[in-house]
């Protein structure tokens, strides 16, 4: 089922809408198997010539083909969270994240276990008009390398931009083993207060030792926390 949210009622996927719709929304039915393929998403995009946002949250069936039909389109929001079926090797989910750069506003990747670090600096580096990108939980991509890559090279190619960039990096709650911070806590802080200032928001979640994000000398039980250079 997909959800017409200018009407906020549910609609058979294979319905023609009367008019072009801008907005759909996957609803899965219950039941163990998914429905939602190639052949639906093909077809919401042919009868819908003006649609700028999709929401595929959790289709498991929908192949890289019918990605690079979604990247010729001009699309604002994309949502693709839990969306597993794709590999870290990927190189046609990658043109995918090249196609749709020069339009999207807002990714949501939130969960994609195969996500890893090129993917997200191929988009970063091709896309000057995303706002928010949502990487959370996405288990391959590594915080330390991502964070020094947007310092080298998103701060200056995002300097002219009239619009922030808003990242959520989120890390899987079990992963604690490997949650410590690899490097000490007053660098990643300054880091981020200097990706504020080039308009670049991360907001992030870490098992740190300190008793708050203030406080990057203190002495305490570690605790999961929120980290974000908004707050500076």
């Amino acid at each position: 089922m997909i959800q017409n949210s200018d009407t906020s009622t549910a609609i058979p996927v294979v319905a023609v809408a009367p008019t072009s719709l801008k907005t759909y929304r996957y609803i899965r039915k219950p039941g163990p198997e998914e429905t939602f393929s190639d052949e639906y998403l093909n077809q919401v995009l042919s009868t819908n010539p003006d649609l700028q946002q999709i929401f595929l949250v959790g289709c498991s069936n929908i192949s890289s083909l019918s990605l690079a039909e979604l990247a010729k389109r001009d699309m604002h929001v994309i949502d693709l969270s839990g969306c597993n079926q794709f590999s870290t090797d990927s190189e046609k989910f990658v043109d995918f994240l090249r196609g749709i750069s020069s339009s999207i506003r807002n990714l949501y990747l939130r969960r994609c276990d195969f996500l890893t670090n090129r993917m997200v600096e191929v988009l970063l580096q091709n896309s000057y008009t995303i706002q928010t990108l949502d990487i959370s939980f996405c288990t391959n991509v590594d915080f330390a390398m991502f964070l020094e890559f947007l310092v080298e090279h998103c701060s200056s190619t995002r300097k002219d931009s009239q619009n922030a960039l808003t990242i959520m990096f989120l890390l899987k709650e079990d992963y604690e083993e490997n949650s410590v911070l690899v490097e000490p806590l007053p660098d990643i802080l300054s880091k981020l207060k200097f990706l504020k200032e080039k308009k670049i928001i991360v907001v992030m979640n870490h098992f740190v030792e300190t008793t708050s994000a203030s406080d990057a000398t203190g002495a305490g039980a570690g605790c999961a926390q929120y980290i974000e250079s908004s707050a500076f």
